[in-house]
């Protein structure tokens, strides 16, 4: 916002080309910062998913990689829960491999069915859920009928595949919105 006092001629063409031109180099000037802290941000990123990638790699067992992806998550999303399950075909159940976080840890080894769960949905649909990310009602049951996340706000389950198999889901939760 450029202003003269009222008593002052107001501006000209040139005033008016002088100022056009130093908005648009300030404006230039902070998308220039702005690219700099994004690209510093995406060498951090990819800094850990590099390292993250290399363990993976060197997992062996499914605990082990669970714990590596836990850790992954965690460090890369501002989450409080991470929780892994493996869907077993035969008895059309998931049962949990990995829970990490804020009261969760409990639930490794708990099996659920082909309920009307969000993680049995996602499993089902091979679609992420909920779409809004949000947990509408707090008592929604996330990992079988009747077990909510307790205090969060926020939630995402990812269905896995192996080529046209599914064989479990990953899910991420968080206290906030």
């Amino acid at each position: 916002v450029v202003d003269r006092a009222p008593d002052a001629p107001g501006f000209d063409d040139v005033d008016l080309l002088a100022l056009q031109t130093a908005a648009e180099q300030v404006a230039l000037a902070i998308r220039m910062e702005m690219l700099v802290v994004e690209a510093a941000s995406a060498r951090r990123e990819m800094a850990i998913l590099d390292a993250a990638a290399a363990r993976l790699n060197s997992a062996l067992t499914p605990d082990d990689v669970s714990r590596e992806a836990a850790d992954l998550f965690a460090r890369v999303l501002d989450i409080d829960a991470f929780i892994v399950t493996a869907f077993d075909e035969a008895n059309a159940q998931q049962r949990v491999l990995c829970a990490q976080g804020a009261g969760v840890s409990h639930l490794v080894g708990h099996r659920f069915d082909d309920d009307g769960s969000v993680a049995a949905r996602a499993l089902r649909r091979m679609e992420c859920l909920p779409y809004s990310g949000r947990i509408e009602h707090p008592g929604v049951s996330v990992l079988g009928e009747g077990m909510p996340l307790v205090g969060a706000r926020s939630l995402l389950v990812f269905p896995m595949a192996m080529g046209q198999r599914t064989v479990g889901t990953i899910a991420v939760a968080a206290a906030r919105e």
